[in-house]
């Protein structure tokens, strides 16, 4: 998990089933993220292909995806409140 205060919270052990479901989807949107990046970031030839408007529906996801990562980030904080 990245360093944003969420990966020590809790012991897995400690955590309910649903916990642990939030906790793989912030890493699963996390690494889907990242590869997004990856690929908008560098230069190849699909991404070279793509239009305009192709280009910036990939940084609208990536931007959503953000929003949704940070909503995880902030239930996972708060699993011992």
């Amino acid at each position: 998990m990245k360093n944003d205060g969420t990966e020590e919270i809790l012991q897995e052990s400690d955590m309910a089933g649903w916990q642990r479901r939030v906790v793989l989807e912030k890493n699963e949107i996390t690494g889907k993220m990242d590869k997004l990046k990856k690929f908008m970031g560098l230069p190849s030839d699909a991404h070279a292909r793509m239009d305009p408007d192709g280009r910036d529906r990939l940084r609208r996801q990536y931007y959503i995806m953000s929003l949704y990562q940070m909503v995880l980030t902030e239930r996972i904080k708060n699993f011992q409140a």
